[in-house]
């Protein structure tokens, strides 16, 4: 081969390189915000609604139990006696 040719390749050879770098860093970011949106979405936050237990107090959806409402608890109404 001549020179003319061997640097016509040498040069091909570079360009095709760069460009599977620039298409696999391209492919990594876009994995790691694809990531982000399904980790949030399905396992660290739930909606903010809540659920009235009919007895005054409120529920909220608890991460831990896959979003569920937690368990309304019994009211206690604690009437203090003033007599000694």
């Amino acid at each position: 081969m001549n020179k003319k040719c061997e640097t016509q390749v040498l040069g091909l050879v570079l360009v095709v390189i760069l460009a599977f770098i620039i298409a696999g860093m391209g492919y990594l970011i876009f994995q790691s915000f694809g990531d982000n949106e399904s980790n949030s979405s399905n396992k660290n936050i739930c909606s903010q609604d809540i659920k009235d237990c009919g007895n005054g107090t409120y529920v909220s959806r608890n991460v831990s139990i896959n979003c569920e409402f937690d368990i309304c608890q019994p009211f206690q109404n604690k009437i203090e006696n003033d007599q000694p």
